[in-house]
């Protein structure tokens, strides 16, 4: 039977939807206002809000983070639940670009931009997780779509439903040593 191109379109191809959000994220889709050109995400963030970041831990930068987290050999393998750890890093790096735009008014996002925000958040909901961001502590994380996890991010302190959501994809089988 045929396929019309919307049920071709619905198909959902792993490598190709991280190679489009991963293309998307490393494009220059931040218009600088004043100087008629594009800037790219990561750019504007280690300009001018990475340094300030809480969570950014000892990292020097984002492509520090990128380093650190091994989301290079994820990126290749393109593998679930790993993958996620891409996204969530790709997610936390747009909400710092949000405030390097809050504050330096001369930068605009690019309707590339809201794309790449909304296939980052579309990928994780086709697995049946959602985003949640935690404002004192400045991260975004990927949660299950349930509603007894995100009752537990909404409404116990911040500890507590970190704890919870912790460890929110399923974790692999035990390895049996060998005596």
């Amino acid at each position: 039977m045929r396929k019309n191109i919307f049920e071709i379109l619905s198909d959902f191809d792993l490598s190709k939807e991280i190679d489009d959000i991963w293309n998307l994220f490393r494009s220059k889709i931040i218009r600088n206002k004043r100087a008629f050109e594009n800037v790219g995400i990561v750019e504007l963030v280690n300009d001018y809000t990475f340094s300030f970041w809480k969570a950014r831990n000892r990292c020097l930068s984002c492509e520090n983070m990128f380093e650190r987290l091994k989301l290079k050999e994820i990126l290749i393998d393109k593998k679930v639940p790993d993958i996620f750890l891409l996204i969530e890093y790709i997610l936390n790096i747009l909400q710092r670009c949000d405030m390097a735009i809050k504050i330096c008014e001369m930068y605009d996002k690019t309707s590339d931009y809201y794309l790449l925000k909304e296939n980052c958040i579309s990928f994780i909901e086709h697995f049946g997780y959602i985003n949640k961001y935690f404002d004192d502590d400045e991260i975004e994380i990927i949660i299950e779509n349930d509603a007894a996890t995100i009752s537990v991010a909404e409404i116990a302190p911040l500890e507590i439903s970190k704890k919870v959501i912790e460890e929110p994809f399923p974790k692999p089988p035990a390895q049996r040593t060998k005596y």
